[in-house]
């Protein structure tokens, strides 16, 4: 027996509930004491023990740097097709990497997602947006991918993300006042 498929408005339909959160109430998974949120601390204190001690040393930033980039190229290009960004996002996008969208959007589809799920630009592939939707529900973490990504720093192209990770290179502050932390918020904000 083969599962029923959905219907292409339909699937629109839970796209923008996906990344504008219209009608949409939060699961478990997304409260605040979700199973992550417990070893997040932990999580935080070593990474930034970790990227104080890389930074402090360029040398081994740079071997590290040398050493952990072809690596990454290599397997997340071979698995992902990742685009190597310096800034990835692939655990909150469903392990389908944004940068291989033909316009560059990190935060979701653009307007001409065509009703089939197919790509504006190029008609014969599947909107990445689409595939990091149905992707990412399948993922215990399936609420990071309304988690607003910031826009990506160039200068950082080509480089480990690891490395950028640990030495918290792949944050970019505006200088701009503190905004919403996901695409749900924007919505609420948006509402009031």
């Amino acid at each position: 027996m083969q599962p029923a498929t959905k219907s292409p408005s339909h699937l629109l339909t839970s796209l923008s509930v996906c990344f504008y959160g219209r009608g949409r109430e939060k699961t478990d998974a997304e409260s605040p004491r979700s199973w992550r949120s417990y070893n997040v601390g932990i999580a935080s204190t070593m990474r930034h023990a970790s990227g104080q001690f890389i930074r402090s040393r360029p040398r081994l930033e740079r071997v590290l740097d040398r050493i952990l980039s072809p690596a990454e190229r290599l397997t997340k290009g071979l698995l992902f097709n990742c685009s190597m960004c310096g800034q990835c996002v692939l655990h909150s996008t469903g392990m389908v990497c944004p940068m291989t969208c033909p316009k560059g959007l990190r935060n979701g589809p653009c307007g001409g997602v065509r009703l089939d799920g197919t790509c504006e630009v190029f008609p014969e592939r599947e909107c990445i947006w689409v595939k990091a939707f149905h992707r990412s529900v399948r993922l215990p973490w399936s609420e990071e991918i309304h988690v607003l990504r910031s826009p990506v720093d160039w200068t950082l192209e080509g480089s480990s993300s690891w490395i950028n990770f640990l030495t918290m290179r792949d944050q970019i502050n505006s200088g701009c006042a503190s905004k919403p932390e996901s695409a749900l918020d924007m919505v609420a904000l948006d509402g009031s």
